[in-house]
């Protein structure tokens, strides 16, 4: 089983709310879920934030969406432990009898991710039994933040990494950093990007209002 999972809280340093923020009259995080749910290749799609109340407007639109959501009750710094936490549910035979083995990270500022190059990700992780996978321009580092494109872990490897760092350690705050930067602990594969965006690679996630604003009128040009 292939999970996606959709990272969202409501706290930014550069722009508070943006992922409920509106573009072309859906909350950000809407695209978001919708867009991840177009991935042929996942089989669920869930949506991970804290319990802080700040976050509980995030919570509301996942009801309204009918779309899964844990919250963490733990560091909200910590996105490692909040994937791993989540992740383990699907290991309790109580709790639920389908167990992944990959899982799709999505972040909740990247309206315009790209369901196509997710699923050709998934397929490259799944046929090169990878640790990590990801778009690389020099096969050497991640593709990140461009607002097309996610990232694949195998959840074994995941969950070994939550293990593995301890707490406090700034890499569990961007949840795959250990794995793409520990070559000797883990098996990275990485597959050059679509021609389409090497193109015009301008980066299409939204970090500040500037950003928002760009997108919205690009979305919306009358």
């Amino acid at each position: 089983m292939i999970l996606a999972l959709v990272q969202a809280r409501m706290g930014s340093t550069r722009l508070p709310g943006k992922v409920l923020a509106d573009l072309a009259g859906k909350p950000v995080l809407q695209h978001v879920i919708e867009r991840t749910q177009e991935v042929r290749s996942a089989d669920h799609v869930e949506v991970l934030t804290t319990s802080r109340p700040e976050n509980y407007p995030v919570m509301g639109l996942c009801r309204r969406l009918n779309v899964k959501c844990y919250t963490w009750t733990g560091d909200e710094s910590d996105v490692l432990g909040r994937f791993a936490a989540c992740l383990r549910r699907y290991y309790d035979r109580h709790w639920h009898r389908d167990q992944p083995e990959y899982v799709l990270r999505v972040c909740a500022d990247s309206p315009l991710l790209d369901p196509m190059a997710a699923d050709e990700l998934l397929a490259a992780a799944v046929g090169s039994d990878a640790d990590y996978c990801a778009y690389s321009c020099d096969g050497e580092t991640p593709l990140l933040g461009s607002g097309y494109f996610a990232e694949v872990a195998d959840v074994q490897a995941l969950l070994r990494l939550d293990r593995d760092l301890p707490a406090g350690d700034p890499r569990r705050e961007h949840v795959t950093q250990g794995l793409y930067t520990q070559p000797e602990l883990y098996l990275r594969y990485y597959i050059p990007p679509p021609a389409w965006w090497l193109a015009d690679s301008r980066p299409v996630v939204i970090d500040t209002a500037e950003d928002l604003a760009r997108l919205q009128e690009e979305l919306n040009p009358n």
